[in-house]
């Protein structure tokens, strides 16, 4: 009896995670609909395309990044394609939607790992999905790359194959909480933070209370009890009550910006005008859509700067513009579709430079390429020069922005 039981769930398990991936869905970007070696108009034999998976949300929480990393990622298929492809074989970055959800993260790790047989996957996005995807791809002995993972340590804990395109919090919060204190000179901060997102929940409870504690002159109100909430809130007016109450001079939010944009507009509500300074997961255009004038001020830490003179920080401007519009989204590009850009650009660079092909074999080929990550140094990308660390992560420039009369602008 207990074996039918157990057997009849197992069966159940396996069917839901199949249904699970076939409701999310798997496909090519939008530019490129073909199937890998299908006859042309005239018959011809096209070459087999060079596969890389990619993870990101296209639905959930962080919908608004994960569609722009699928834009970022089109016109890097496309630029890509156009100059000849890859060793003579076409890219296709297939985009796997997770929803944001860790279970999803797992499971089409492994399907882009041992159905689609991609070289590398690019992503997930979420820290908490990295958390369970990247143990899977090290098993997998697969190379797998996060452009926005935050949380301090993953990389370092998922060695060799996994990487990240990122800095994590920890090292930007040194550039950015001098920078904010400069600004704002207050004496106290109360914390805020989502207790369901891995990263944020990092940042609030341990990060940015190091580092506030690290900085003399300044007090962290109540100490280690944080003012929290969850990931899907939508009513903040227990929190701000909280807040009132503490009087505090400022605030430091671990959160996405869906979240962060209801809680400060229940502050401008209950009149609670002061700054804050927030993790990653806060900067997107989003933020500003959905918290208006209520977010003015506010302090966000990035590894992009939309508005730099740089002119290859122009040009990409100019070709995200004109994709993101078509695609009904906001026209300029945030620091999570850039890094998605340069990282997809480096991991076929890599690809090209080791002579590898459609043809060539996967375990070669996976082995490669995670070599190429870990030698990484310097590479001249949008967002300026990036090199990997021995931990696996990223080392690039931070820059501090500032939401400035409606728009981020640098924070110096």
């Amino acid at each position: 009896m207990f074996a039918k039981s157990r057997l009849t769930s197992t069966v159940f398990t396996v069917i839901l995670a199949l249904l699970s991936v076939i409701a999310v869905g798997c496909g090519p970007t939008g530019t490129d609909k073909t199937s890998s070696g299908a006859g042309g108009p005239t018959g011809e034999q096209k070459p087999e395309s060079v596969k890389i998976g990619v993870l990101t949300g296209l639905t959930g929480k962080g919908a608004d990044w994960g569609k722009k990393q699928k834009v970022a990622l089109e016109i890097a298929e496309k630029e890509i394609n156009q100059g000849g492809g890859i060793n003579g074989n076409p890219v296709k970055f297939i985009i796997c939607d997770t929803g944001g959800e860790n279970q999803q993260a797992v499971i089409l790790t492994r399907k882009l790992a041992t159905e689609d047989k991609v070289l590398a996957i690019l992503g997930p996005y979420f820290s908490g999905e990295a958390e369970v995807a990247f143990p899977q791809a090290n098993e997998l002995k697969l190379p797998i790359i996060s452009a926005t993972s935050a949380k301090p340590g993953i990389s370092a804990a998922n060695r060799p194959w996994a990487f990240r395109n990122s800095m994590t919090d920890d090292k930007m919060l040194k550039v950015a909480l001098p920078l904010f204190l400069k600004k704002y000179p207050v004496k106290n901060i109360a914390v805020v933070t989502d207790m369901k997102d891995a990263i944020s929940k990092s940042f609030g409870t341990k990060t940015l209370p190091a580092a506030l504690k690290a900085t003399p002159g300044l007090v962290m109100l109540k100490e280690g009890q944080p003012v929290t909430y969850n990931t899907g809130d939508t009513d903040f007016s227990a929190q701000v009550s909280a807040l009132k109450q503490l009087k505090p001079e400022a605030i430091g939010v671990g959160g996405l910006y869906q979240e962060i944009a209801s809680l400060a507009r229940e502050m401008k509500r209950q009149g609670m005008n002061i700054p804050a300074l927030g993790n990653v997961g806060m900067y997107s255009e989003a933020l500003i859509e959905q918290g208006g004038d209520a977010v003015e001020g506010w302090v966000a830490l990035s590894n992009f700067w939309p508005t730099s003179p740089d002119p290859k920080v122009q040009e990409f401007n100019a070709k995200f513009k004109t994709a993101a519009q078509a695609a009904g989204l906001g026209p300029t590009p945030d620091t999570f579709a850039v890094s998605m850009y340069d990282t997809a650009l480096i991991t076929a660079e890599l690809i090209r430079k080791n002579k590898l092909t459609a043809q060539s074999p996967l375990e070669e080929a996976r082995a490669a390429i995670r070599d190429g990550w870990a030698g990484v140094k310097d590479y001249p990308g949008v967002m300026g020069k990036t090199s990997i660390d021995g931990a696996g992560d990223g080392i690039k420039e931070v820059y501090t922005l500032i939401v400035k009369d409606g728009k981020w602008e640098r924070l110096e």
